[in-house]
């Protein structure tokens, strides 16, 4: 992982990047370091290649604008955001109790918290000096609200991650992982617990997609409580919260 960064990994890294998108608020996209490569390579790889050298980023290249975008006309509850339904076959009346759990986790790229975000990266057992890397670009990150296209207060980040950051889904990834670390172990210890119908195989009791997780059991309202507790566990150590008013529970076959 910390191996040098050569020029060519440099290049087919701004390739793989989508044309419209944008490394900053200058405007420009990377469309225009496609085009421009032949002229641009030499300053593009020096400034990339000092970052790996010397761990220290230009603010200039982790400054982020928010774009405040309402997902309906005039939201004003929580009620007003409607939740995705992922599962199909609940309505059954005939199968094995079961129950599932969509859980939004809340401002999930926001509120990381990045003592506990770097302790995880050193626990897994990452480099010292790749985790000095990750954790520049995390921390130098800036912000200014865009509103009617105009740009105002521009603020330092205090914890999070970026959203639409293309390091921010592995960040959230590894993150989540804790979680599912915390599930594992306490379902161990919990001789009762039965895996959700189709589950038992794999031995799967939670997904991730996006900012929502996926959680499956059984039927038995015990588990039910193992699972709070893990949460409430998980929420402590890391500051990431679950959003109950957009989370679901869906049941099959259990009594009211």
């Amino acid at each position: 992982m910390c191996r040098s960064i050569t020029n060519d990994e440099i290049k087919n890294a701004l390739n793989s990047i989508d044309d419209n998108k944008a490394h900053g608020p200058n405007g420009y996209s990377f469309k225009f370091f496609k085009i421009a490569w032949y002229i641009i390579v030499e300053d593009v790889c020096e400034a990339v290649q000092e970052f790996f050298t010397t761990g220290k980023l230009l603010g200039e290249l982790n400054a982020t604008i928010i774009s405040r975008v309402p997902k309906i006309r005039n939201p004003s509850k929580v009620s007003d955001f409607r939740p995705i339904e992922l599962l199909k076959g609940y309505g059954c009346k005939q199968g094995k109790q079961r129950r599932a759990f969509k859980i939004d986790i809340m401002k999930a790229c926001d509120i990381v918290i990045w003592v506990f975000l770097e302790e995880v990266f050193n626990g897994f057992g990452f480099p010292m000096q790749f985790v000095g890397w990750i954790m520049t670009c995390i921390k130098t990150a800036s912000f200014s609200n865009n509103v009617n296209c105009e740009s105002f207060s521009c603020f330092k980040g205090g914890k999070g991650q970026r959203q639409e950051d293309p390091i921010s889904p592995y960040l959230f990834t590894i993150v989540m992982g804790i979680l599912n670390l915390i599930l594992q172990w306490k379902i161990n210890q919990t001789r009762r617990f039965q895996c959700h119908q189709g589950c038992v195989e794999l031995k799967i009791t939670s997904l991730c997609f996006a900012n929502d997780l996926l959680v499956l059991c059984n039927g038995d309202a015990n588990l039910v409580q193992v699972i709070k507790q893990d949460l409430e566990e998980f929420t402590e150590i890391s500051s990431v919260h679950p959003n109950k008013g957009k989370s679901t529970m869906f049941c099959s076959n259990i009594s009211t």
